[in-house]
């Protein structure tokens, strides 16, 4: 693939191509809008093949990502056990989430199989909220630690790490597993902004299951043994500064906010707090990924 200079020699490349052609495309020159790396790439004009600094720092991040994927491949393979868990923590806003979803993608070129768990569906229900002392303020602050049903969530992390120290581990694609051998999870529906039950299922052929929340390396009560349950422990650190104008510019973005002002605001009254309380009480992790800074105006 090389029309208008574009190479597909890596995924970073094809999906640049997906979202240029998902765009108002134009002959000569482009803005394109790459969310999935918190990248904003400035115009480039397609005859000279330049590529811009924000183009350099979102393949920066790609480096990144095959520098973890490689790490957790070679601990797995390390590992006594057939299975490894991976937490993947950071603050909100650092891109833990992106990075989770292409370190997965990464591991399954190679590794049997990989599969990506969220601690989101772990959010007590708006009808949990309710019932709290303060039904306002725990709708205000949805996402912070204590609006997790917490306890349900170490018991799911133990289930798994049972799950995967007992159940066989079975052959790629070959189903031979039953019904009682699939573990399943809680998802999180962002339209109906309430957990979904059994969303997800892990099948017995998984062999790396990540975890990835803010809250898997927080040294709290509950908290805590999420990380004595986990083999490996990544933390995506970055500048709570930046989140702080990422999320903002994310609340604009989606509508949720008409001002960057109010999106601010929004962040400062529950996202920010979260961020400074994460990095305050963080267990040591085993790696810590850079996640890659961009210009203000992103």
């Amino acid at each position: 693939m090389t029309s208008h200079g574009l190479r597909s020699t890596s995924r970073f490349n094809i999906l640049l191509y997906r979202h240029v052609y998902g765009t108002a495309f134009r002959h000569v020159r482009f803005n394109l809008t790459f969310d999935a790396y918190h990248i904003c790439l400035a115009t480039r004009e397609t005859h000279g093949n330049v590529y811009p600094k924000k183009y350099v720092q979102a393949k920066a991040m790609e480096e990144e990502y095959s520098r973890l994927a490689e790490t957790i491949r070679k601990q797995a393979n390390a590992h006594p056990k057939s299975r490894y868990l991976v937490a993947i923590a950071g603050i909100p806003g650092s891109g833990k989430t992106t990075i989770a979803q292409e370190v997965v993608y990464q591991l399954n070129q190679v590794t049997p199989k990989a599969v990506i768990l969220s601690m989101d569906g772990f959010h007590l229900s708006r009808a949990a909220l309710d019932q709290l002392p303060d039904p306002k303020e725990a709708h205000i602050r949805r996402g912070a630690p204590w609006t997790f049903d917490v306890n349900r969530f170490v018991c799911f992390v133990r289930q798994l790490r049972t799950w995967a120290d007992d159940t066989p581990l079975a052959c790629p694609g070959s189903e031979t597993w039953s019904d009682i051998d699939i573990l399943r999870a809680p998802t999180f529906d962002h339209e109906a902004k309430d957990p979904v039950e059994n969303g997800i299922s892990v099948t017995p052929d998984a062999s790396i299951i990540i975890l990835e929340g803010n809250y898997l390396l927080l040294n709290e009560p509950g908290w805590q043994e999420i990380a004595e349950l986990a083999d490996y422990h990544v933390f995506v650190d970055t500048d709570p500064q930046e989140a702080r104008g990422r999320l903002a510019r994310r609340h604009l973005r989606a509508g949720i906010e008409k001002t960057l002002e109010e999106g601010y605001r929004r962040v400062d009254s529950n996202d920010f707090l979260n961020a400074i309380l994460i990095r305050e009480k963080l267990l040591t992790p085993d790696m810590v990924l850079t996640s890659v800074a961009v210009d203000s105006d992103t």
